[in-house]
């Protein structure tokens, strides 16, 4: 009995030792004089105890490659960075795609561009530092970055690709510089923990489902220049209580606000032409739509579905009897007509 106990104790210690030498952050710097040296100066096997990780000098294509295999071997490098590596101005699509150890990153200056895949799946990544100069984010660059928090574009950015953030589900904070122009489809998809997005002057084109699932997103404010809200844009947003909505708007797609279940209110510009099939359904806090057009927008039948019975319609004094006979509109059971200012 003693000796199993003695054996059992020694275990145990052995267990701990081994817990604690895995845990240890050992750090290491390289400074290679040209691109493609990395392999010579860390294919020694001790590199692979290495877990955190600084390179200062000349890289390549070649050199990320290598870093990604290492990854691909060892669980304990988990933080890279290259903030003073040169020789890389855009990161290769999908170059460090579903490295699922990697925590922290940060890129080198040199860097412009982010591109496909970069990122994607990499499900312990929780923090990304990039280059002021990075001027565009390429398609589901960070996809599935389950544990990423936060993430700061830069004033360069002029472009967010189609699911660069779909599925970043503990994102909470997205600080955007002015200069971004364009958000594609999907951007933010299912990014729970969103709570507020300003939207930079520059901003004109916004993608499908681009905020689709933002459950958490409570306000937001398109800026002049957009000209539509596609279709699905804002659907799911459940905690959506205010939405900015700029007077260069002329339509509004298909589901494109969807079950936002705490809109209380929205004005309607007098540019917008077509508000697509179930655009506002399932908005049940709605109290007051309020639509500037003389005349009313084209919409379908199922575009007020599940409003509040007593939300409030409100239109020009002298439009008042073409709402109440448009399709659509006319589901809304109080429609009042204000008389204009002068």
């Amino acid at each position: 009995m003693t000796r199993k106990i003695i054996f059992s104790i020694v275990a145990l210690l052995a267990s701990c030792f081994a817990t604690l030498a895995q845990n240890h952050e050992i750090k290491r710097t390289v400074r290679p004089q040209t691109g493609g040296q990395l392999y010579d100066m860390m294919s020694n096997e001790r590199w692979m105890r290495v877990s955190n990780l600084t390179i200062e000098g000349q890289i390549d294509t070649t050199d990320l490659l290598f870093l990604k295999k290492i990854m691909s071997k060892s669980k304990r490098l988990t933080k890279i960075n290259m903030k003073n590596a040169h020789g890389v101005e855009q990161l290769p699509a999908g170059i460090f795609e579903g490295s699922k150890w990697l925590k922290e990153i940060t890129l080198p200056d040199s860097a412009v561009g982010i591109s496909d895949k970069t990122f994607k799946n990499c499900v312990s990544l929780r923090k990304i530092v990039t280059s002021p100069k990075t001027t565009g984010i390429g398609k589901e660059a960070m996809m599935g970055c389950q544990e990423l928090r936060e993430f700061k574009i830069t004033g360069a950015t002029d472009s967010i690709g189609s699911s660069a953030f779909e599925d970043c589900k503990k994102l909470r904070i997205i600080m955007i510089e002015h200069g971004l122009k364009s958000i594609g489809e999907k951007a933010f998809k299912n990014c729970e923990l969103i709570e507020n997005i300003a939207l930079p002057d520059g901003v004109k084109e916004i993608g499908k489902e681009a905020f689709e699932g933002c459950s958490s997103l409570s306000n937001i404010t398109l800026q002049d220049g957009i000209k539509e809200i596609k279709d699905g844009t804002f659907r799911g947003c459940r905690k959506l209580a205010h939405i900015g909505t700029p007077g260069s708007l002329s339509k509004i797609g298909e589901e494109a606000m969807k079950d936002c279940e705490s809109l209380v209110k929205i004005k309607i510009g007098k540019k917008v032409k077509t508000i697509g099939e179930k655009a506002f359904e399932g908005c049940i806090s709605m109290q007051q739509i309020k639509s500037n057009g003389t005349t009313p927008p084209i919409c379908g039948q199922h575009t007020f579905d599940g409003l509040d019975r007593n939300c409030v319609l409100k239109v020009k004094a002298k439009s008042l009897s073409k709402y109440q006979v448009a399709d659509g509109w006319n589901k809304i059971a109080n429609i009042v007509g204000e008389e204009e200012k002068e």
